[in-house]
This record gives structure tokens, sequence and C-alpha cells, in this order.
């Protein structure tokens, strides 16, 4: 019995040294592959969006109009006329119900055949940096890169609950209780009415949320995550109002002009979407809503700026922002501070470029994919 005893032991032993073994030598081809396909850092995707823009607070309103519709907390009737035809929201996808109130709403900009066009275009950009991020993961691993793991944020389930995910302010619960009672009203929302409620207000760097105009598309593709539609917009007014409302704090960049302020607004935003939605999202939003279709920058030294420092908030420094999971959860003006900070120190964190306004396309693409990833872009 003594000796099967030791028999059987020697045996799970020389099993498990041959499995150890056969994992190692699995695990030096997987190392080898990985060092291959990783020699350079990969850069994030451009895509061109070529749809229409809209008023932020507009699309909220509508997305939450079907989405309320659909599960009978609206006073509206489920059943509405449309060109003198009666329409059932029952009948109709999200894509077409917001086609539908587009069309209404802005007559100039909205078509038909743009449901199609939001799904498809959609598809294609979350494709593309679904793509990229798989590289980068393979890259991060040779590199010996890991990150804590991040909780999931949960999609919308009440008003209640969004508010404190959020940790809104009294003003920012007070926008975001009126826009839901726009959506759940018993009257359709008007262009008249958000023109009523959110007049533009001026500032130094991007423009204030009522007047941004981005987010189609970045609502189209929440829904299709299955994180519903109407939330995801209001999240994006939300991070637009509280970056504009940390820059202009005495101890920001109040009555500051320049790249640093600007680099604060792309990293911020950027960092907050992400963290309120995801890094698929926070790309979609930033880099082909706002780049391709708000700003319009005119020369290719800002977009391409652009596209890195939204990069750095998002992605690469990302971590550095957001701090312990847990223990700074809802600290959004924390996260404010630690971007301030990185950015106040440009010697140690920023990359200054010499670009001029006359500075080539090729020249400015090629400069920024070779930069520091987990530094900032900046010129004078």
């Amino acid at each position: 019995m003594c000796c099967i005893r030791k028999t059987s032991l020697f045996m799970k032993r020389l099993v498990y040294l041959i499995a150890l073994a056969a994992f190692m030598l699995t695990s030096c081809d997987q190392n080898e592959v990985i060092q291959k396909q990783s020699f350079e850092e990969p850069t994030p995707p451009t895509f061109v969006s070529k749809l229409p823009r809209f008023n932020a607070e507009a699309l909220y309103v509508v997305g939450r109009e079907y989405e309320t519709l659909k599960d009978g907390t609206s006073k509206k009737s489920p059943k509405f006329k449309v060109k003198g035809k009666v329409v059932s929201a029952d009948t109709l996808t999200l894509f077409e119900y917001i086609e539908m109130r587009l069309i209404e709403l802005y007559p100039d900009k909205a078509y038909v055949g743009m449901a199609k066009d939001m799904a498809e275009e959609g598809t294609l950009a979350m494709q593309m940096y679904s793509d990229y991020r798989a590289q980068r993961k393979v890259w991060e691993i040779s590199q010996g890169i890991f990150h804590e793991e991040e909780i999931e944020t949960p999609g919308f389930t009440s008003i209640e609950d969004e508010i404190q995910l959020m940790a809104m302010t009294p003003e920012e619960e007070v926008k975001f209780r009126t826009l839901n009672a726009l959506a759940t009203n018993s009257e359709f929302a008007t262009t008249a009415d958000f023109e009523a409620l959110f007049k533009v207000k001026s500032n130094t760097g991007m423009k204030q949320a009522a007047q941004l105009e981005p987010i189609s598309t970045g609502l189209l593709v929440a829904s299709v995550m299955g994180v519903g539609a109407g939330y995801a917009v209001a999240r994006v007014i939300i991070c637009y109002d509280r970056t504009i409302e940390m820059q202009q704090r005495d101890d920001f960049y109040k009555n500051k002009t320049g790249m640093l302020p600007d680099a604060f607004n792309h990293i911020y935003v950027s960092m907050m979407l992400r963290r309120y939605l995801s890094q698929p999202m926070a790309w979609l939003i930033m880099d082909v809503g706002w780049e391709n279709i708000i700003s319009k920058n005119e020369f290719p030294r800002d977009k391409y700026m652009d596209y890195h420092n939204n990069n750095v908030g998002r992605d690469t420094r990302y971590d550095l922002f957001r701090g312990k999971w847990l223990a700074d959860m809802h600290k959004w003006e924390l996260w404010g501070t630690r971007v301030r900070d990185f950015v106040n120190d440009t010697i140690h964190n920023g990359v200054k470029m010499n670009w001029l306004t006359t500075t080539d396309k090729e020249t400015v693409k090629n400069e920024r994919n070779s930069a520091d990833k987990n530094k900032y872009i900046w010129y004078e």
C-alpha cells in the first residue's frame, strides 16, 4: 500500500511537472508572438462621421421619449400622428423613432434613411476601435502594463439612481429633471422648448453643452451596446458642463487662453466620459463627434493635438486621474484637480511641438504618432 501511495504521488507530481513544462513552453511561444506583434505602440484610429449634428438636449429628450413610451411611464399616448398618419411607438425601433422625431424637429438637417446610416456608421466605428483595443492589449502585455479592474458603469435604471451615480450638483439635478419632464410630459417637446430652457453661454474653451451637438452617433451606439439611449446623452452633457465649470475656476484657468486650458478640457472630459460610459464611447464622442462634427479645426496641428490629448484622458493616463475605483468613485472635482496638476507640469508631462499653422498634415500626423502617449501635446 505504501509503494502504491508513493507511486501515485510520484505520478501526480510527474503529470504536474509535464503540464507545467507544457504551459511554460506555450507561454514562451505566446510571448514570442506578442513581442513580434507589438514592436510599436498602436495609435488610436481616426474616423470621419458624415452624420448631421443635433442639439444634445434634444437627443436626450428624444431618446427618453422612446424609452418611456415603450415602458409605459410617459404621459404621452403611444399612438400619435405624424404628417396626418397615426403611428405607434410599439411598431418602431429606437433608430426609426429617433429619425422620425429629428426630421420633425430639424427638417433642414435630418433625413429619411438616417437611422440606417447611423446604424452602419456606428457599427463600423466601434469595430475599428475594438480592433485597436485588441492590438493595444497585446502591446500592453508585452510591456508588462496591467490596469486595475474597473466595475462596469451601470445603465439607466431610474432618475434617482442616475442622480446618485453621477453625484449631481443641485444645478445639474434641476437641469436633468427638467429634461426628463420634457420627455415624459403629455406634449411632445419642440425646438422652442430647448431654446427657451438652455441659452448659449460664452466661454473660452469649449462651447456650452446646450450648443454641443456631437452625439447622434454616440446615442445610437449606446443603445446598440445595450446600455440605454437616453442616459448616455445626459452623461455627455454633464461631462461637458463640468469641464467648463472646472476650467473657469480661479485656481484653474479662469481668464486664461492658450494650449494648457485646451489640453485640460480634452483630457478631463475624455477621462469623465470613459468613467461614466466606456472607453470606446469616449473615443466615439470626442474623436469622431467633437473633432469631426463640432470643432472643425482649420489646421492639422489642432486636430491631431486634440486626438492625442483625448487619448491621454481616456486611456494612457486614465488610471492616474481616476485614482482608486472605490475610494474615488464619485470625486469628479478631485479628478479635475489631478488633470490640472498633470497639465501644469509641462516639463515632465508635456511634449512641446514646433507646429505652425502651415505645418502639413503628414508631418503633424507622424510626429503625433511617434510622441510619448503618456504625455500630452501642446505648442505655443
